[in-house]
């Protein structure tokens, strides 16, 4: 009987994908499109817990500058310290404090 009637050899089509395939290219797709962009960061604040237009909460708008470290940063710039060095800008302005790894470290680590 199984002479009259071979089995049929599946074949997976190019047309069928799975999920996970499916899911495998949309990741390489929104990392080639991350990778093509220069990240800028925006925090954002709600001005109020209903998120209606034109009403402003004072005390809430407050916690989330301080939670998301906005005051900090502006204590950091006010007293004179720019956080926002290139590593090789940070390696030559602060390699003066560590005389000994400089020649190890030099144009070997920093280009």
């Amino acid at each position: 009987l199984s002479a009259m009637f071979p089995a049929k050899k599946k074949r997976k089509s190019a047309k069928q994908s799975t999920l996970g395939y499916r899911f495998s290219k949309q990741l390489g797709t929104l990392m080639k499109a991350l990778h093509a962009t220069e990240p800028h960061y925006i925090r954002c604040i709600k001005p109020n817990p209903n998120k209606a237009p034109l009403q402003f909460c004072g005390k809430m708008s407050f916690d989330q500058l301080r939670n998301s470290g906005v005051f900090e940063a502006v204590k950091i710039r006010k007293a004179g310290y720019p956080f926002r060095y290139t590593h090789t800008e940070f390696f030559w302005r602060f390699s003066c404090t560590m005389p000994e790894n400089r020649g190890k470290w030099g144009r070997d680590m920093i280009g």
